[in-house]
């Protein structure tokens, strides 16, 4: 039986890859540790295929081609730390945390990319502190400063290329 079905969801693309590096910087002194992270995905939904250019009129869509569309997604986030032991009793930790999110074309089953897929730009999430440990006779004290920070970016837009195709012909209301 045909249900109209002419491709499946898929994977065309899929890796993560992860390094972390850290060391002394001067001996028993000052240390540092950084790590990154490249995630990602390129998915194939069902039944999504690029339209003709010029196939289409004021009533109908494009004719569906045979490009498939994808959805390319990503996660990329970097960390770093430098630790300075002042003297034997205090130490100074400086921390930094940065998380970058991305979704190129959020659609479904039917949907002529170009036209009707959403791009997705996440918050940029960015954690740091400073703070600094003081040993004593006194239980240990730490004083510091967090800060959290979320720099929003557009949530979700049209896909720029919609944009161009969406103006009607003249002539048409």
């Amino acid at each position: 039986m045909n249900r109209g079905l002419r491709t499946s969801d898929g994977i065309g693309k899929l890796y993560n890859i992860e390094g972390a590096f850290g060391g002394p910087i001067k001996k028993d002194s000052v240390w540092f540790f950084g790590s990154v992270r490249d995630f990602v995905l390129d998915t194939l939904p069902a039944n999504t295929f690029y339209g003709i250019a010029g196939t289409e009129t004021p009533t109908s869509a494009a004719l569906p081609s045979s490009d498939q569309g994808v959805d390319p997604q990503s996660i990329r986030s970097f960390q770093a730390r430098v630790t300075w032991q002042i003297s034997a009793k205090n130490k100074l930790s400086v921390y930094n945390d940065r998380l970058l999110k991305n979704r190129g074309a959020a659609m479904t089953a039917g949907f002529d990319p170009a036209e009707a897929s959403i791009v997705w730009n996440s918050p940029i999430y960015t954690t740091g502190s400073v703070k600094l440990h003081v040993h004593g006779d006194e239980p240990d004290l730490y004083r510091g400063r967090s800060v959290d920070q979320l720099r929003a970016l557009q949530h979700a837009s049209i896909n720029p290329a919609c944009r161009k195709r969406r103006s009607r012909p003249s002539g048409t209301r």
